[in-house]
């Protein structure tokens, strides 16, 4: 997930798409399936990240008397309940950033002129070698290549724009 925390952090380019795509389409697939059975984090696991930690100094009752065990429960379950809740909002916001780049990527992919979009989208989505593209289309490795530049040219301009109309949204 780290290399789309890095294209999120300084705005996507077309190559970068086209050569990550697979990637964003499995970690889109992981998200979807870990989102589909969260379950929270484990007793386990917060007894563990409680051994490691020092108490927060609340009291669940107000004599004298420390009730060690009372606060050892106030304790888990907070933490419980924080780490359920920032592990499940990141895996939302992940999956609704991934599931986003990935849309945005496929519907301008099918829009680039003069049938260059069906070529990608064969090359990128479908995932078919140049061999059998060149086959399909009948085209030459040079058309290809000069396609596939064509592409990525027209896709910079696209994002490029997404970038400006996010732009001019922050600073307005």
């Amino acid at each position: 997930m780290r290399f789309v925390q890095e294209l999120e952090a300084v705005g996507m380019r077309a190559e970068e798409v086209l050569d990550k795509y697979q990637k964003l389409k499995k970690e889109h697939a992981v998200l979807k399936f870990q989102l589909s059975r969260f379950k929270g984090i484990t007793p386990d696991d917060i007894i563990e990240s409680m051994t490691f930690s020092h108490a927060d100094g609340e009291r669940v009752q107000t004599s004298g008397v420390s009730d060690k065990t009372g606060k050892i429960a106030v304790n888990y379950k907070k933490i419980a309940d924080r780490e359920n809740e920032e592990w499940l909002s990141y895996l939302i916001s992940r999956f609704e950033y991934v599931e986003a780049e990935i849309e945005f990527f496929e519907y301008t992919l099918k829009g680039l002129a003069n049938g260059v979009g069906e070529i990608m989208w064969d090359m990128v989505v479908e995932c078919m070698s140049w061999n059998t593209i060149e086959e399909k289309y009948h085209i030459s490795h040079a058309t290809l290549g000069r396609y596939r530049k064509m592409a990525i040219k027209e896709l910079d301009a696209i994002y490029e724009l997404r970038d400006k109309q996010t732009e001019i949204y922050m600073l307005g």
